[in-house]
């Protein structure tokens, strides 16, 4: 009888591959039949899942899909984004969003370094829109609005504006900015 295994990164959790062999030194976790057939078949995507790890180690790995609203905690779904007063050194890893008072504008830059530029331009995950919560200050339960970032136009390293659902939001003070957790490190710049 057939074994089938998908394989993740021990750090994200982030799905790596789904197979029938085993590969010593690599973590993995046994799925049925089923599952497997739907990865390879492509009505599943190692994109849409991720295994998660008990901290303590008293629970085995599980395979859970990112969006199914049973594995929804806030506090491990998001997480606030770091604010600078400016920007002196653009890191070639992270990605900055400007709260611009004076231009009355949601903008967006970064000087990502070539490789993060290639998955920027080819990553399904990465080159989507991504939404960025406008929320009270240190406080996720409190929304107040979003932003919808092109994450494509990173790729160009120059400054752009950034969609939000209500433009006088950029005028606020006491506010964060949260997103959902995944590898990206995101910025919030506020311009006055």
């Amino acid at each position: 009888m057939f074994m089938f295994y998908v394989y993740y990164d021990d750090i994200s959790g982030n799905l790596l591959k789904v197979t029938n062999e085993i590969h010593e030194g690599e973590s993995y976790i046994p799925i049925e039949k089923e599952e497997y057939v739907k990865f390879v078949s492509g009505k599943s995507n190692l994109v849409d899942y991720y295994v998660v790890v008990s901290t303590d180690g008293t629970e085995p790995p599980k395979l859970v899909k990112k969006d199914d609203p049973e594995n929804f905690d806030v506090d491990k779904s998001i997480h606030e984004i770091k604010t600078l007063n400016k920007v002196s050194k653009y890191d070639p890893y992270s990605f900055y969003i400007f709260q611009d008072k004076k231009k009355k504008k949601w903008q967006a830059k970064a000087q990502v370094s070539s490789l993060v530029n290639s998955k920027l331009r080819t990553n399904k995950y990465l080159s989507q829109l991504k939404r960025v919560y406008i929320t009270q200050e240190h406080n996720p339960n409190i929304l107040i609005g979003e932003l919808f970032v092109d994450m494509r136009k990173y790729a160009d390293k120059k400054l752009f504006d950034i969609r939000c659902n209500d433009d006088s939001l950029v005028m606020l003070d006491n506010i964060s900015l949260y997103c959902p957790v995944i590898d990206e490190m995101f910025y919030h710049v506020v311009k006055e």
